[in-house]
């Protein structure tokens, strides 16, 4: 049985580790793979912990930047300083932790994946439009909306945390999540290259096809 656990807090997230910790003591050595989900605030001692339980960090990157009209009047007033050390996306990534994105629909407002990735790639706004019309960013170091840009992860690691990374936490990493031999062939293709283009330009890269277990289930038609 896995276990999936909401947590936002670093000291919810603490006490969800040693429960975890506390039963892997006294049940047979297993592949559990049980997941946190959320973790906007994680103590750095405890990142480890992670590793060392095979807990997989379920993540929602739409999230992991300072919102316009959001992250000064809620995160920043309540949580002050730490709310810079927010959501540690490379942290977990440069620790060898199992990362998989997740949408937290319906609480993200629009919860495409290629915004997912541009997110955690940049830690930045992806779009104004989304935010109330606010003025779009032009380069992914400006730091109005930068959040810790240390914690910014790969391409390529993002798009794992989308595909093998979150068949993995189903257990179904044999059957989906990459291109290979013996899969069913789920897949999507896509109208630009993820690893060229601008990093800020991911969120708008679109769809043209999508296979699910080797079927075209989806065109997109010229006009």
């Amino acid at each position: 049985m896995q276990i999936h656990v909401h947590s936002i807090g670093d000291g919810s997230t603490r006490n969800v580790l040693d429960a975890l910790e506390y039963v892997r003591k006294r049940i047979p050595q297993g592949d559990y793979r049980n997941s946190i989900t959320h973790l906007q605030l994680v103590d750095k001692e405890d990142i480890l912990r992670f590793k060392q339980m095979n807990v997989i960090a379920s993540v929602q990157p739409y999230w992991h930047f300072k919102g316009p009209n959001w992250w000064e009047k809620v995160d920043y007033r309540i949580l002050g300083q730490r709310a810079e050390e927010e959501y540690p996306l490379g942290t977990f990534f440069a620790n060898g932790i199992i990362v998989a994105s997740s949408s937290d629909y319906s609480i993200t407002n629009v919860p495409y994946p290629m915004r997912g990735i541009a997110i955690g790639v940049t830690r930045n706004m992806d779009n104004g439009a989304f935010y109330g019309g606010v003025e779009d960013i032009k380069h992914m170091d400006d730091d109005r909306y930068l959040l810790n840009k240390k914690e910014r992860a790969t391409v390529e690691q993002m798009i794992k945390s989308f595909t093998i990374n979150g068949a993995y936490a189903m257990a179904l990493e044999h059957e989906t999540g990459s291109i290979e031999r013996g899969k069913q062939a789920d897949l999507v293709v896509l109208d630009q290259n993820l690893l060229t283009i601008n990093p800020i330009d991911i969120a708008k890269v679109k769809v043209v096809m999508t296979f699910f277990a080797g079927k075209l289930v989806y065109e997109k038609i010229e006009n």
